[in-house]
């Protein structure tokens, strides 16, 4: 608690210095007529300290005799308080030195002038002091705006602001710290300063050090003043996982260089990059910072850097909370002006095409994380260390997330065995998390996981590994480590041949041609319905179309009227020939099953989700109820060999699940008539 003696005792002292001042210049303002104006100036400058220091007096003893709310309310308060009180000891020692100046100027006969040589002395000492003057007034005004600001944020907590008033304030702090720096820079670049004969030194380094300390005090002090904010919007790439384990000192230290003890009094955006392989867990580090220091934020928001694709849709989420159009542009224009502390998560910019620096929002604003497996881009951070490399957990981590992953209990038997998986798995988080949804789910055992991986790690190796590449390359090798780990959980899913597991099969094969986050189940449930209601049009209006024809000779329709007509026709067929019973099915059973019907199982459909997500293959997001696939796991569904098919045979399979992904999307949004409102249509879907 801050020491209330201390607090009593600074407001006193500064109160009782301020009152010898006024009557000593109000001495000095009638004997020397050439610096009135300066003397007034300062003058009113310490009348105006003299009453902040009674208000913050004020202040402080109705908030010793009120009750002091919540407890976090109160520490926050308590805590203002305790760097008002170091800025009051900082604040007296320059109006000390002040006082002594003032009075070296007019020593001898005080503030009365007796004769012409003693005025001449007097205004030849305050010329040789009168940068002194200037620095100590500089600083004074300094101190003045600091004290007004903490006993602002004092006021925010207990008497409650309006919006405006908090937005002042935060612009207020944003000016001191400018103007502090200003000052600090200045008297670095100026010669030092003589010592004073009538008091301590009050040296350049002195001055730099009271400075510092006062802006230490304001820039925590606005720190705490976000955390009362709170966060109003938090948007990450992926749902935190409750496995999550590891990497807790690089968390801190990461946040310790976002938001440092002390103070930088250099305004500018903060960037920061975690660079490693793809599986090594960056974007779930990222999100995991993100949760922890969600109240220092006003806003979270990412965007997807896999593709342009993927930032468009990205862009508008954020364009969406922001009320603005749409696009780049307008949300990058935002953000640079955006008065509220937020975080930018720029994740997955791996292509070396991409150039990241103009996804970072103009000005001296906000905190960046770019995550990225292109080491080039850590060049981007500005902070700190600029950036993180990620590779393997380390060995205690990797094990304690198995055995968590696993449901395993951490007896010493477990942490050897789980120690030698994790080896085996390169130590990559997601390798090792998909080897624990599969022992979880009983696609293996604990104890014979590691047989097992070994031998799909061999025909992966075999099958996927070009000739360019020799088995000793570190990257390729940590990637095949990962693939394995997917194939194993894949043909235990397979093997089980019911019908839940027959269809998450499928159903992984057609989705790993969408975009990858946020697949929503009502998709496939539109499409199938969709799809009947436009064949069963299509029929209706043939008839219909045959007896108009029969009884009146219609106008010739449009060039505009034809093309749609050839359009939506061909749209059906193709659908209709995705949706028959010729040739392999691409399609999931119970798509193509539900044809006839119109209607699809929906039970059916979460049972084959169930099983991807028992074995993560598949992450479900229940805030909005959608599903994602991690991108590798994307990229390695896609590129999977097949075994029984020819390289010809294997691209053609590629293009036709491309083919019949596009068109599930295509045929989840209802066609005019039909779909006549935006609710019909629907929301754009990525894939």
């Amino acid at each position: 608690m801050a020491d209330p003696l201390s607090i009593i005792a600074g407001t006193v002292g500064i109160i009782d210095v301020c009152v010898r001042l006024v009557e000593f210049l109000h001495d000095v303002k009638k004997s020397v007529a050439n610096v009135n104006a300066e003397i007034q100036a300062l003058l009113d400058e310490v009348e105006s300290l003299k009453g902040i220091n009674e208000s913050i007096a004020s202040s402080y003893s109705d908030w010793r005799q009120t009750a002091k709310g919540p407890p976090a309310t109160a520490a926050r308060i308590e805590s203002y308080w305790k760097k008002l009180d170091v800025s009051l000891q900082g604040c007296t020692k320059i109006i000390s030195k002040l006082e002594a100046v003032l009075r070296d100027i007019h020593r001898g006969s005080g503030s009365k002038t007796t004769s012409a040589l003693e005025t001449f002395s007097k205004e030849k000492r305050r010329r040789s002091k009168n940068d002194d003057l200037r620095r100590l007034r500089d600083q004074l005004a300094s101190y003045q705006r600091g004290l007004h600001i903490l006993l602002q944020m004092i006021l925010f907590e207990t008497q409650g602001l309006a919006s405006k008033s908090v937005e002042s304030l935060v612009n207020e702090v944003k000016e001191l710290r400018k103007l502090l720096a200003s000052q600090v820079s200045s008297l670095h670049s100026s010669p030092p300063a003589p010592p004073y004969s009538d008091s301590e030194d009050l040296t350049d380094t002195f001055a730099t050090d009271q400075l510092q300390q006062l802006g230490d005090s304001i820039f925590s002090a606005a720190n705490l003043l976000a955390t009362a904010s709170g966060n109003k919007h938090f948007d990450v790439p992926q749902p935190l996982s409750s496995l999550y384990t590891g990497r807790q000192s690089l968390l801190g230290e990461l946040k310790h260089i976002f938001f440092p003890l002390k103070s930088d009094l250099s305004q500018r955006q903060k960037r920061f990059v975690i660079n490693g392989i793809g599986g090594s867990g960056k974007t779930q580090f990222c999100s995991k910072f993100a949760a922890e220091n969600r109240e220092l934020y006003w806003g979270v928001f990412w965007l997807d850097a896999r593709s342009s694709e993927g930032l468009q849709q990205t862009f508008s989420v954020i364009a969406k909370i922001a009320e603005i159009e749409p696009n780049e542009t307008a949300v990058l224009y935002w953000l640079s002006n955006l008065g509220e502390r937020w975080l930018l998560i720029i994740d997955n910019a791996d292509d070396p095409q991409l150039d990241v620096s103009r996804l970072f929002p103009k000005g001296d604003r906000g905190h960046i994380l770019v995550t990225t497996r292109n080491p080039l881009c850590t060049t981007h951070g500005n902070i700190g260390p600029k950036y993180f490399e990620f590779e393997g957990l380390d060995e205690v981590d990797a094990s304690e997330l198995l055995l968590k992953a696993a449901d395993q209990t951490p007896d010493p038997s477990s942490c050897i065995i789980a120690k030698r998986i994790s080896k085996a798995l390169g130590f990559l988080a997601l390798a090792i998390t998909n080897a624990g949804a599969a022992i979880r789910s009983h696609l293996c055992t604990f104890k014979n996981y590691l047989a097992t991986y070994k031998e799909y790690w061999e025909r992966v190796r075999r099958d996927r590994l070009p000739p360019s590449v020799t088995p000793g390359e570190t990257s390729q090798s940590d990637y095949m480590k990962i693939w394995a780990s997917f194939e194993l959980s894949y043909a235990k899913i397979e093997a089980q041949n019911t019908q839940s597991s027959n269809d998450a099969i499928q159903l992984l094969k057609v989705l790993a041609f969408f975009y990858c986050e946020n697949i929503r189940v009502d998709i496939l449930l539109k499409a199938v319905t969709n799809l009947k209601l436009e064949q069963d049009q299509a029929g209706n209006e043939d008839v219909r179309q045959k007896n108009l024809h029969q009884s009146v000779e219609l106008p010739k329709q449009s060039w505009s009227q034809t093309c749609w007509n050839t359009w939506r026709t061909a749209n059906l067929l193709l659908l209709g020939c995705l949706f028959q019973e010729r040739g392999p099915c691409l399609l999931p059973h119970f798509l193509w099953e539900s044809r006839d019907r119109g209607v699809l199982d929906e039970f059916r459909l979460r049972a084959a989700f169930r099983q991807l997500v028992s074995t993560s293959l598949v992450i479900h997001k229940k805030s909005n109820d959608s599903y994602s696939l991690h991108p590798l796991i994307s990229e390695w569904a896609r590129e999977r060999p097949e075994a029984a098919l020819s390289e010809h045979d294997f691209l053609s399979q590629q293009y036709l699940r491309a083919r019949s992904a596009s068109m599930i999307i295509a045929a989840s949004i209802l066609l005019p008539p039909l779909g006549e409102t935006e609710d019909d249509e629907g929301e754009p879907v990525k894939f």
